[in-house]
């Protein structure tokens, strides 16, 4: 019997699993699909919840407690993998939004840098943005990491570890005896467990419905596109109204994102193309003279709880836990998530108060 199986091999599950081996455990990990795809890899990888005012303290701890930790991991993992997934502080500047005294008193409450930016200041520091933005706030600390790469290296990383990697492996269910976990029933094989973790984002609503556990997640569709740029073009995380530029070291620049409450359909559009095109446009015009490199889509775990993540045991069911729900802020939020996760199946000291994320909140 292994120790811990892990249900969902995307970022969370796979941090989690490394954790967990880290500490010594037996760990299995499943997935549907190859680790580190779906939402994991179709993000875009700022290390800061979008719009990060907005949210309630329980997501802003989390967010800071990665924030803190993710340049570590991207270095251990530089030395464990050879692959390197470019972390980089480029700073978000947050333009087009008409209340800067929140966002800068949010940040004064929760100890973030900020720049106020004005005219000629802001368009020396970021050169092609449009005229018709005259101020902005940059929050010079925050970070990105290019999560594609992560997620390789994070694979690469559970396999010198000894995690069991059961990949293209659909899981049918979790069955229990008596009120403990026992098995994940996947691809029509039992995998004893005496600890299972769903992991599963948009997937995991699924899962848990036999144990009467409502979780309110579901599958949202976010799409995005990339342009091939110089690098160096855009400066920073550029964040708009409702859209965003993510600048890559290698001249990428990805534009995101859509929000599109379609079920577990992820087909990319035609619509959202040409939306998606058009906005990234409104903020940098000069991305008209640099082609397209492609399209695509993933769907997250959103959420109705303002986007506090479920990191709990799942009622009451000796040896079953879930950590999902981050909807679109599952690589900032996920490292800690992860961590917070083993603190509570290890009984150590957490590294945050877990109330605000048990399921019944």
């Amino acid at each position: 019997m292994t120790n811990y199986v892990i249900c969902g091999a995307g970022l969370v599950g796979m941090l989690t699993a490394r954790e967990l081996a880290k500490a010594g455990m037996d760990v299995t990990i499943i997935d549907r699909q190859r680790c580190g795809q779906e939402s994991s890899w179709a993000g875009g990888g700022i290390l800061s919840p979008l719009f990060p005012w907005l949210f309630p303290e329980a997501v802003t701890r989390l967010a800071q407690w990665g924030q803190t930790h993710y340049r570590q991991l991207a270095l251990d993992l530089l030395d464990e993998t050879g692959i390197d997934s470019e972390w980089k502080k480029n700073g978000l500047l947050v333009i087009a939004h008409p209340n800067h005294n929140q966002i800068v008193d949010w940040a004064d409450r929760y100890h973030y840098e900020t720049n106020l930016l004005e005219s000629d200041d802001l368009h020396s520091r970021e050169p092609y943005l449009a005229q018709e933005f005259q101020k902005a706030v940059l929050f010079p600390q925050i970070a990105q990491i290019r999560n594609p790469r992560l997620g390789k290296a994070m694979r690469a990383s559970l396999i010198k570890s000894g995690v069991t990697l059961l990949e293209n492996t659909e899981i049918q269910g979790i069955k229990t005896h008596n009120g403990v976990v026992t098995a994940v029933m996947a691809n029509g094989s039992m995998v004893s467990a005496s600890h299972v973790i769903v992991a599963g984002g948009a997937w995991s609503t699924k899962l848990l419905q036999p144990f009467n556990c409502d979780l309110k997640v579901e599958p949202v569709r976010g799409q995005m596109l990339s342009f091939k740029t110089e690098p160096g073009m855009i400066r920073h995380v550029v964040l708009g109204r409702d859209h965003y530029l993510i600048p890559r070291l290698d001249g990428l620049v990805l534009a995101g994102s859509t929000l599109e409450y379609t079920g577990f359909e992820k087909t990319p559009t035609k619509e959202a193309f040409d939306k998606l095109y058009q906005r990234a446009l409104n903020i940098v015009p000069e991305l008209s003279r640099y082609p397209i490199q492609a399209q695509w889509s993933g769907l997250r775990p959103g959420n109705t709880r303002e986007g506090v993540p479920y990191i709990c045991q799942v009622n009451q069911i000796e040896g079953l836990y879930v950590n999902t729900g981050h909807f679109r802020n599952g690589v900032v939020l996920g490292y800690a998530s992860a961590t917070l996760m083993v603190d509570i199946l290890l009984g150590r000291k957490p590294i945050l108060d877990p109330s605000p994320f048990d399921c019944c909140v």
